[in-house]
């Protein structure tokens, strides 16, 4: 199954396509309508770090990357 049959994608998934670090990724759509937030703020590293689990649909990944190429 491709990518796009998929109705969501990772933080993981959307940082090789951009061959950057998942957490740019997650900053990117933290505050993006559309995406799911599975985190639990109860899930932390030894770090005191928060996990965070981000649903990205295809089509906020489609305006954001659109977004991009207009700036």
């Amino acid at each position: 199954m491709s990518d796009q049959e998929k109705p969501f994608l990772t933080v993981a998934q959307i940082a090789a396509r951009w061959n950057c670090s998942a957490e740019t990724v997650a900053r990117k759509f933290e505050n993006e309508s559309g995406v799911i937030d599975i985190s639990s703020t109860s899930k932390t590293t030894a770090q005191g770090r928060q996990y965070r689990v981000l649903r990205i649909p295809h089509h906020v990944l489609q305006r954001v990357e659109q977004k991009s190429r207009v700036v």
